[in-house]
Parts: C-alpha cells; structure tokens; sequence
C-alpha cells in the first residue's frame, strides 16, 4: 500500500484543484469519522466536478482531464 500512498501523495499537490489525499493521521477534523479506528488507512477525495473511476469508465468525454499514474 505505501506504494500507492507515495504516488498518490506525490500527485495530490500537483493536482490540488482536482482531489485531495488523506491518511487516518491526517483526516481533518470536519470528517467527523476522523478518529474512528475503522477508517479506511487512505481516502481520495475529488473536488467538485470531478469523480473518480477507471480510466475506461472515464473515456466517455465527461472528465475534465485525465491524470495517469504509473
């Protein structure tokens, strides 16, 4: 999973008006859910206008751009 976390984490500040990345250490406190032991160890949350999806779901026009991660 850290592989994945760094990419994302990486991503996220050249990407800022597209999605944001937390970790159980820093969700912000307006989730309400932020200290509950249960939470998933990463969330991506889109901003407005965008969703997140495969890249086939995403090939019908309606994504704004398209980010690629290796």
């Amino acid at each position: 999973m850290s592989r994945y976390l760094d990419v994302l984490l990486k991503a996220a500040p050249e990407n800022q008006e597209k999605f944001d990345v937390y970790t159980r250490e820093t969700m912000p406190e307006r989730y309400h859910f932020a200290h509950n032991k249960r939470i998933a160890p990463v969330y991506v949350v889109p901003r407005i206008g965008y969703a997140l999806t495969t890249r086939r779901e995403g090939d019908d026009a309606m994504t704004k751009g398209v980010s690629t991660f290796s």
